[in-house]
């Protein structure tokens, strides 16, 4: 008897099914018998193939060697050349992202712009994401902070949709989940006139540690440091240049928000990396 094929299916984790085939003939219904790497997995039908065993685990042994016998003459056998199971990787990823919700979108300047994110998910617990606009890192968060106010948007450019992707790990792999919603046009939304900023200087951008702000002209009273949160980081009134210490910032994009003596507010954005 010798075998005629083995096939391997990997399931859940390490598990996986295998399939074996084999010519048989006997004269009795007493079946065979199959074993793999000495572990005795019981007495089948030789008759009905292939024969199927089910929910072994991959990670049992290094290598695999299946043995089929007749029940009734141990020396009619067929042995299999040693083989390796590997179901790493092999899993499919239940991605807990499901609906993405962009709202409340409102120019905030000439050329930026504020909104709303949420999204729906499967996971009873709390896990932390990332957010990306048009493959650009805005910020990580986590679900327990949706929804979430976000400030700082670009607006120029000549793309009419935005993309916005959020991304989570799941096993040490990541998943991702897009979506498109409508830039608003912020230049013809708004008649602030930002080049009083064209001689100021954002180095470096992005940074780590410390920005060096320079170049700010004297119609400049005060600045503010504003998270993509919404969320009011720093206040300097100084319009001289500015040495910032970003070192405990989280990662993400802020807007350094300028404040004229005539009441007006322009803005500047620089990303901590």
């Amino acid at each position: 008897m010798g075998l005629r094929s083995l096939e391997t299916e990997c399931l859940d984790g390490e598990l996986f099914n295998a399939s074996i085939s084999f010519p048989y003939e006997a004269n009795h219904n007493e079946g065979v018998r199959i074993q793999a790497n000495g572990v005795d997995y019981g007495l089948f039908d030789g008759f009905s193939q292939p024969i199927i065993l089910s929910n072994l685990n991959a990670t049992d042994f290094a290598t695999w060697e299946f043995e089929i016998s007749d029940s009734q003459n141990e020396s009619c056998q067929a042995i299999s050349n040693l083989i390796l199971v590997s179901c790493t990787g092999n899993n499919i990823l239940d991605c807990p992202i499901l609906e993405i919700k962009v709202n409340d979108i409102e120019c905030s300047g000439s050329e930026e712009y504020g909104m709303t994110l949420n999204f729906d998910f499967n996971s009873e617990e709390d896990f932390e994401f990332k957010c990306m606009v048009n493959g650009e890192f805005i910020l990580n968060a986590n679900t327990t902070s949706l929804p979430l106010k976000m400030s700082g948007m670009t607006s120029t450019g000549n793309n009419v949709m935005e993309t916005i992707t959020i991304c989570t790990n799941i096993n040490g792999e990541e998943c991702c989940e897009d979506f498109l919603y409508a830039k608003p046009n912020c230049l013809s939304n708004s008649a602030i006139d930002n080049s009083l900023l064209d001689g100021v200087i954002i180095s470096p951008n992005p940074a780590r540690d410390m920005v060096f702000i320079s170049g700010i002209p004297q119609d400049i009273i005060g600045l503010t440091i504003v998270d993509n949160l919404g969320r009011t980081i720093k206040q300097i009134e100084n319009y001289e240049d500015v040495r910032l210490d970003i070192s405990n910032y989280q990662q993400g994009m802020y807007t350094i928000q300028f404040f004229t003596t005539d009441n007006r507010v322009m803005n500047k954005r620089f990303v901590k990396l």
